[in-house]
């Protein structure tokens, strides 16, 4: 997933562990409305897991400390 969960085990407290789990599960749920919107487009999940797979998808983060994003 996102370099958030690197950061999870890192967290200093249970307050931040939380933060970061309420993040985690934020962009999990933007990445499902990706896969719904493009199997609408007619795009199979199967060929984005393919993709996936592959690493053709280019992810690029900026995300470069806990501090950044906790």
């Amino acid at each position: 997933m996102q370099p958030e969960g690197n950061w999870l085990t890192r967290a200093p407290s249970l307050r931040s562990k939380k933060i970061l789990m309420a993040k985690i599960q934020d962009e999990a749920g933007h990445g499902l409305y990706l896969y719904c919107a493009a199997e609408t487009l007619g795009v199979k999940r199967e060929q984005f897991l393919e993709w996936l797979h592959e690493g053709k998808p280019n992810i690029q983060c900026f995300q470069l400390s806990y501090f950044n994003m906790g």
